[in-house]
């Protein structure tokens, strides 16, 4: 199984998980620890806690100037041409 895979197989189980009362929480847990063979302690600290979003990649900040800069810089660069 995939991170991928196994990261929507914990989003699926995640809803159930919390919405369960204790037996069904005690088996939700077997059944998640057999299919993506995680240890029972650290099953439940990922079924338990809030899955963050996705951060934005290192390195991509957006525009950094406005088209207007940009395009007074070039006219700018021509001049002195």
């Amino acid at each position: 199984m995939t991170l991928s895979e196994k990261r929507t197989y914990l989003l699926e189980v995640q809803k159930r998980y919390r919405k369960g009362d204790r037996d069904l929480k005690h088996r939700i847990l077997d059944e998640f620890c057999a299919v993506c063979h995680y240890n029972r302690k650290y099953a439940i600290q990922l079924l338990g806690r809030r899955l963050k979003k996705n951060k934005k990649k290192p390195g991509s900040k957006g525009q950094r100037y406005k088209v207007e800069i940009i395009s007074n810089h070039r006219a700018m660069k021509l001049l002195q041409e």
